[in-house]
């Protein structure tokens, strides 16, 4: 399964951990930011670079942040919404953190090990 990882971008080291963990189960991440591709690189060309990777994924995996955060805004969002006008499914991992995060399609998650029990028993079926 090819996922791609939407988070906030202060976020990167975290979701390296999250990137690996999903790749020992045999996924492939299309999320090249994780792994550090957009540094240095101009924001038109970082913003092709994620559109594509959305467009390659299976699964949009989204972190949300809890009700309330200062940090409100993000490419996240637009990544979901994206994945969702070309029919990727999205998941997202935390709060329901505005209003699309409650369409029926779009599953939510309280922690990652949520998800990848999910993914586990996806690939056991």
């Amino acid at each position: 399964m090819k996922i791609y990882l939407a988070a906030r971008y202060s976020r990167r080291q975290e979701m390296v951990g999250y990137a690996n963990r999903l790749r020992e189960l045999g996924c492939e991440i299309t999320a090249q930011w994780v792994d550090g591709s957009e540094e240095g690189q101009p924001l038109t060309e970082n913003a092709i670079m994620d559109f594509e990777d959305v467009m390659r994924a299976d699964l949009v995996v989204s972190f949300t942040e809890p009700y309330g955060s200062k940090n409100k805004g993000g490419g996240r969002h637009t990544e979901l919404g994206m994945a969702y006008a070309l029919g990727i499914d999205n998941w997202i991992i935390g709060e329901r953190e505005q209003i699309f995060h409650h369409l029926p399609e779009i599953r939510q998650f309280d922690s990652f090990e949520d998800v990848v029990q999910e993914l586990s028993l996806a690939k056991v079926a």
